[in-house]
């Protein structure tokens, strides 16, 4: 008072920690959500999104595993944009993520899944979560199988993600670590029992002077889809979902419709009989089958 040096100021404080940016500190999910491990194989148009989603969530550690580069056709459905064009998908998000929530762990894994899971079990690299999210056939028996070893301790958590031709449905299905496997209801040619829409003709199209196909939808179609998945998972790393899951994401008839679809009879049973709506977010049972060639042949009499 009695110096001449500056008068004080009062400077405000502002937090950037994790439970304050998850919650301002009156959301006890962000402390539990903070010490989980989730891999997340495929960050395309689903996987991208749904990192994002777990990340705004509170998930403290992420590791985003994809092979694959983006291209500029990539750009209208994905986190990222043209500008990251030629860069590896999983590394861009990674990037792109912890600059966004630095006190997370985000990692971008440069892989195609299998040798990513294979170094997983051989280091018994543990996740409270593994999601599949490349609609890969292959992969996801491979991880299936992973999920069934005895010897795969780090596995006994996973989630399953595909979207339907036009992303007029999406499905995502949890396996807990109790009876059944993913198999159980799906054909050996990889086709799922339950569909919510048909077709009569090709859903794929051909990229113009290119060998490539692709499946014509936008952001908007597939963002529900995205949101049902993450959605699944959080409640997984909650523990409010502790048996095997399915939950199902439907868009409303007429757009089934527009896009040459009809809704199968199988949908029709499960939705009920509500006129010209047949959009739900449904949550069902995903129980062994006894006769499932892969976890319930050996109980068959």
């Amino acid at each position: 008072y009695l110096n001449s040096a500056p008068a004080p100021h009062r400077l405000k404080v502002k937090r950037a920690d994790s439970d304050w940016i998850h919650g301002r500190d009156a959301d006890p999910k962000a402390q539990l959500l903070a010490q989980k491990k989730v891999a997340i194989i495929g960050i395309g148009s689903v996987g991208s999104f749904v990192a994002e989603l777990l990340a705004a969530s509170g998930v403290g550690s992420l590791t985003l595993v994809d092979n694959e580069t983006l291209t500029f056709a990539n750009a209208s459905r994905h986190l990222l944009g043209v500008n990251s064009e030629g860069m590896y998908k999983s590394q861009g998000v990674a990037e792109l993520l912890q600059k966004r929530f630095p006190h997370h762990s985000i990692t971008g894994v440069v892989s195609d899944g299998q040798p990513f899971l294979h170094e997983s079990a051989a280091h018994n690299r543990s996740y409270d979560l593994i999601l599949s999210l490349t609609e890969d056939w292959e992969l996801d028996c491979f991880l299936n199988d992973q999920y069934l070893s005895p010897l795969s301790a780090s596995f006994k958590r996973v989630v399953f993600g595909w979207t339907e031709p036009h992303a007029v449905a999406g499905h995502a299905v949890l396996l807990t670590g109790g009876n059944g496997c993913l198999l159980c209801h799906f054909q050996e040619d990889g086709l799922p029992n339950l569909k919510i829409a048909k077709w009569t003709q090709e859903t794929m199209l051909s990229e113009p002077a290119c060998g490539g196909t692709f499946q014509p939808y936008g952001p908007i179609e597939i963002m529900a889809i995205n949101s049902m998945i993450a959605s699944l998972a959080i409640d997984s790393l909650l523990g409010k979902a502790s048996s095997n899951l399915h939950r199902i994401y439907v868009s409303d008839e007429a757009r089934i419709h527009e896009t040459g679809g009809e809704v199968t009879s199988e949908w029709r049973s499960l939705r009920g009989t509500v006129p010209g709506d047949v959009s739900a977010v449904l949550s069902l049972a995903w129980p062994k089958e006894p006769r499932c060639t892969h976890c319930g042949v050996s109980n068959v009499a």
